[in-house]
């Protein structure tokens, strides 16, 4: 988790926000980050809830962001540790 909320994809979720891209494609090119890759990371914020891809024109895969914030709760002896993630009250950044 700690890893996934690295500062450059903390950048990609503030560019998710503020350009709203229209597929995972256009937003590669947006950040100059390889399709793969980026594809890659954004599955994986799906899977914790913090995005979500929507169905577009073309069978291309929206990107919505979906939560503004993300609590951890570490124990550290790793025995009771969870991730809560926070919705977007406006649905979308």
């Amino acid at each position: 988790m700690v890893k996934l909320l690295a500062p450059g994809n903390l950048a990609v979720l503030a560019a998710i926000r503020q350009h709203r891209p229209r597929s995972v494609r256009e937003f590669a090119v947006l950040t100059g980050r390889e399709e793969a890759s980026l594809s890659r990371t954004l599955k994986r914020f799906a899977q914790i809830g913090i995005v979500a891809f929507e169905d577009g024109p073309r069978r291309t895969r929206v990107l919505a962001l979906i939560a503004r914030r993300v609590h951890l709760d570490i124990d550290l002896t790793g025995q009771n540790s969870a991730v809560a993630v926070a919705v977007a009250v406006d649905g979308g950044g």
